[in-house]
């Protein structure tokens, strides 16, 4: 006689299995041995090769992450502007200032640079500090990880592969898990509001001090408001009123109060930069509905489907799946935040760095659901495991700095160092600060998406016919939407070619869906090509 054992889930019901001996049919599974069971070589091998594809990652990050830290020229494209707003901070000097032509402020809120002051004292450098900041906010999101998965009885394997999945996104994500940017150390500040909210037990009291937490954390980036707003929409939706409410005002306090300690709350060029500018970009519909999607799921495939179906497994028709979905708060902020990565990448200069927050939530759900849903669907979900940790793959040699990058910056320095005045380098302006040349701002922050970008265009036209510059290298655009966007004006005519600036061949990062250069792991491979000297006598020429 055929009995029915319901398989059950988290309280959930997934599937009714006749069978004919009352067992159920996922035992197939396993093999039995002394009388105990235990899995088949088939789902062994499996789980044994995750585990070792994720300390791969694992590994190889921590590696790089300690080769890396100390590397004293930029690893990453724009690092550079990261460094000049943070000897901004550490002068004393206000982040949001009128953009000019020697210092333009980045797009973001400042926590992350002030942090970084600080932490630069550890070792002083130009990227020490920022560098410190990213690799401290990566550490503390994947012991977040892992702490949720233990929390979910999820075994080894699991464990492994949440915290491999997070890792082994360091060059989907654009390299910034330890580089000089924001985003690691705002997403670190983030998880754990969510982790107090939502994994804890509902209290006024945690969600007090998880809405301080994720108000740091929208300082430290503003896109972080998606950790804010979401989980208070979902408590107020869930009808948790008090803590709801606790939560988003203690967001608020923990807001104005750090905004009131830095002198912002009256600073109009603050709101400019982080909350104009990037207002002023337009959206490629073509990237949002196709490109951008594709990239997504190829790149974080596991992450997604176990992130958003894990809790909506065996529901009887598809009308039931959003009752089941919306009761994960993890998952409708994952929802949530790919919306909003998907119209960042759209954006112009929108980088592969707006999917780690997507790639972070997704190896949480990993680690709470893989576990449970393999007893259901063994084939498939180690399968989709197994993909997403072949997907991200990365041969980590590629990215390490070697004594051929540090004696080409150094000869780079030296050369410029024998310039007479000021050397203009629009996309790697530290080199001439080592040098002891003044900064001048890096070229995507003073030619962007400024309202005042053909003022400083104007001005540094004027610098460049009037030959205020000793020496000029300009980046080899070999990226073709480059070209034209940020070229220095009149370079040719009042400036002639020299020597032949020579740099070891690095891979040239390019996004897949802009053609931008990406976050490349050694940023000046392949990006120089000359030092352009004044032509003589060329200023009488023209008058």
């Amino acid at each position: 006689m055929q009995r029915e054992r319901p398989i059950i889930i988290n309280g959930i019901i997934l599937s009714n299995i006749n069978t004919d001996s009352g067992e159920n049919i996922m035992e197939n599974n396993f093999v039995e041995k002394d009388g105990v069971k235990k899995p088949g070589k088939a789902r062994g091998f499996a789980t044994w090769l995750i585990i070792a594809l994720s300390l791969f990652y694992i590994v190889s990050y921590l590696a790089l992450a300690g080769a890396r830290i100390q590397y004293p020229y930029e690893l990453a494209y724009t690092e550079g502007a990261n460094a000049a707003e943070m000897a901004q901070v550490a002068a004393g000097k206000p982040a949001y200032v009128v953009p000019g032509i020697h210092y333009t402020p980045l797009v973001y809120t400042p926590l992350n640079f002030y942090i970084a002051a600080i932490t630069n004292k550890i070792n002083p450098g130009d990227y020490f500090g920022l560098r410190f900041n990213a690799i401290m906010g990566t550490i503390i999101t994947t012991l977040l990880i892992i702490l949720i998965a233990m929390k979910a009885r999820a075994p080894l394997w699991v464990i492994a592969a949440s915290a491999g999945t997070f890792l082994g996104a360091f060059t989907r994500c654009g390299f910034v898990q330890d580089t000089g940017h924001t985003d690691s150390l705002s997403i670190a500040f983030a998880m754990c509001a969510l982790a107090l909210l939502f994994e804890y037990r509902k209290s006024v009291i945690l969600a007090a001090i998880a809405g301080l937490i994720a108000g740091i954390a929208f300082l430290t980036k503003q896109t972080m408001i998606v950790f804010i707003g979401i989980p208070f929409l979902w408590l107020m939706f869930k009808r948790e009123w008090a803590r709801a409410l606790v939560f988003s005002f203690m967001s608020l306090v923990s807001i104005l109060a750090i905004m009131a300690w830095l002198g912002l709350l009256s600073n109009h060029w603050f709101y400019y930069f982080v909350f104009g500018v990037e207002s002023n970009s337009y959206i490629d519909p073509v990237k949002v509905l196709f490109a951008a999607p594709i990239y997504l799921i190829f790149m974080l495939p596991a992450g997604i489907l176990i992130g958003l179906l894990g809790n909506s497994k065996g529901v009887q028709s598809w009308r039931e799946m959003p009752r089941r979905w919306y009761n994960d708060p993890w998952a409708v902020t994952l929802l949530a935040y790919i919306g909003l990565a998907l119209l960042a990448k759209a954006k112009v200069g929108g980088g592969e760095n707006v999917f780690l927050p997507v790639v972070a939530i997704g190896a949480v759900q990993i680690g709470r659901y893989a576990g449970e849903l393999v007893k259901v669907r063994p084939r498939q979900i180690l399968a989709l495991i197994i993909f997403q940790l072949i997907v991200i793959y990365y041969p980590p040699t590629l990215l390490w700095p070697t004594q051929a990058d540090r004696d080409a910056g150094d000869r780079l320095v030296e050369m410029i160092k024998k310039v007479p005045g000021d050397v203009y380098i629009p996309a790697f302006p530290e080199y001439a600060v080592r040098a002891g040349k003044p900064w001048y701002a890096h070229y995507t922050v003073s030619c962007g998406n400024l309202e005042y970008n053909q003022t400083l265009r104007k001005e540094l036209g004027e610098m460049i016919r009037n030959q205020k510059f000793g020496a000029v290298i300009p980046r080899l655009d070999i990226e073709p939407l480059d070209r034209g966007w940020c070229e220095v004006p009149y370079l040719d005519e009042y400036y002639e070619p020299g020597e032949d600036v020579i740099m070891p061949p690095r891979p040239s990062g390019m996004d897949i869906l802009t053609g931008r250069p990406s976050l490349s792991g050694i940023a000046h491979g392949g990006k120089f090509s000359k030092i352009y000297y004044p032509r003589k006598n060329v200023i009488q020429k023209t008058q």
